[in-house]
């Protein structure tokens, strides 16, 4: 706010006194500071003081995209973060940090989208023929960005979730969500692209310390770098081991499956971006002969890759970055694609990208629950939450599928407590159609 110095300064029939101009001015610049604060707030969507350890004075509002400010400097934190040759401190080296300390983490489980990894199942051997898959939505671990600069200033990952949550995580037999980045410290940021995100490859090791076991890199921003940076990424996440699906080297890779042998019932899942509306998008789809994401504006392939996927798995479950940014209704391009995705054999879809929770819904036999929103992914006030199926191995049926309702605030994802935890699976109720969701956030079928 700017207003000029000279106005009030002059008195009629004389000039005010010195003592009088200082108090003046002074009440001037504490009144325009509370405007300014005021305004920032409300344009945030937050109150002051909401990230108390942040020097605000630089942050950027408006952002359509990702509902992100880019950050400045916080205290402590590494110079230029995830700059070319930076790093992170040892502990966050990739071990997978516990209740009982570090372990080696996922060194057990093969690449699904890499070579390394082939066609070869990840063994689950589930408890008592129960076998639990997690979903989370987007999260974001670039160092200029709020989440990823907050989980170095704070020593770790561990620092981002409550105990409820990080059990949650590592209770769950398979635990996916949306790697929505590329790990690289090369690359060059898509040309006239107004987000672009990387993260440096150390971070990589915070997948293992959160429990994580399956990503998803079909989304928009994993090409934010280039090919050189997407590819920094596949060979990053195939050298800890960590499977991811909906990106490779070629289309042959983007498409494949991760498989799961849970005590011999296969499960199946595929992932695929339906961003960027265009035949010629920022984010390349894989070819042939070139790497890229697993593109469904066109669901021929996808559709194609449901159907070989079911002829060799019980269960196949999609994992598809699809519908509008801040949008709590799904769009036309989500719902007007479930029918054929169930016709070729999906059992579940589990949708991302809108960065909000949208409901949920039932096709026949097939289930959709249409955005798990953001995860981790930004710093303000959001409601989001985990996903929960659970397979019967013994029968190949679903014995439960529940959404447990967290909040995202100030870079932290907390289990929700009531009310809050009430006012998200009453919206998640009347946002659904098909689905009776019960106050444990039990889903189940009408």
């Amino acid at each position: 706010m700017k207003y000029d110095k000279r106005a009030g300064h002059r008195e009629r029939g004389g000039r005010r006194s010195p003592g009088a101009v200082f108090i003046l001015t002074f009440l001037l610049v504490l009144l325009a500071g509370g405007i300014f604060l005021a305004a920032r707030c409300a344009t945030a969507g937050e109150e002051p003081g909401f990230l108390s350890d942040f020097d605000r004075s630089g942050w950027q509002e408006g952002a359509a995209a990702v509902a992100e400010e880019p950050i400045p400097d916080l205290p402590g934190q590494r110079e230029d973060a995830g700059a070319e040759g930076k790093t992170l401190p040892e502990q966050m080296d990739g071990t997978k940090q516990g209740d009982g300390g570090a372990e080696d983490a996922q060194t057990n489980l093969p690449a699904a989208g890499g070579e390394q990894g082939g066609t070869q199942a990840i063994s689950v051997p589930g408890t008592g023929g129960l076998v639990t898959f997690a979903f989370a939505g987007d999260i974001l671990f670039d160092g200029n960005y709020a989440v990823g600069a907050t989980a170095w200033n704070r020593g770790g990952i561990r620092a981002c979730f409550d105990d409820a949550v990080w059990q949650t995580m590592h209770d769950a037999d398979v635990f996916m969500l949306n790697n929505e980045f590329p790990y690289s410290t090369r690359g060059t940021p898509t040309v006239g692209k107004t987000y672009t995100f990387r993260a440096s490859p150390d971070t990589a090791g915070w997948l293992g310390d959160m429990g994580v076991d399956l990503v998803s890199l079909g989304n928009n921003h994993a090409y934010d770098y280039g090919e050189t940076a997407l590819l920094d990424t596949l060979d990053t996440l195939d050298a800890m081991h960590m499977p991811y699906v909906g990106a490779g080297r070629n289309l042959a890779e983007a498409s494949k499956p991760a498989t799961f042998d849970c005590n011999g019932m296969k499960v199946g899942i595929l992932c695929s971006t339906q961003i960027e509306q265009m035949d010629n998008p920022d984010t390349r789809g894989a070819t042939e002969d070139s790497a890229g994401v697993f593109r469904c504006w066109d669901d021929s392939k996808l559709l194609q890759a449901i159907q070989e996927t079911k002829q060799r798995c019980d269960v196949v479950m999609v994992y598809i970055h699809w519908g509008t940014e801040k949008e709590e209704k799904q769009s036309w391009w989500q719902t007007s694609r479930v029918q054929a995705m169930a016709d070729a054999g999906a059992d579940f879809i589990i949708g991302d990208h809108p960065h909000v929770l949208q409901g949920a819904e039932w096709h026949g036999d097939t289930f959709v629950f249409y955005s798990l929103g953001n995860f981790l992914f930004t710093s303000r006030d959001t409601d989001t939450g985990i996903l929960e199926i659970t397979l019967d191995s013994r029968t190949h049926q679903t014995a439960q599928i529940r959404f447990l309702p967290m909040l995202q605030t100030n870079c932290t994802v907390t289990m929700m407590q009531e009310p809050e935890r009430t006012r998200v699976l009453n919206a998640m109720r009347d946002k659904s159609t098909g689905v009776r969701v019960e106050p444990d956030g039990t889903l189940e079928k009408q």
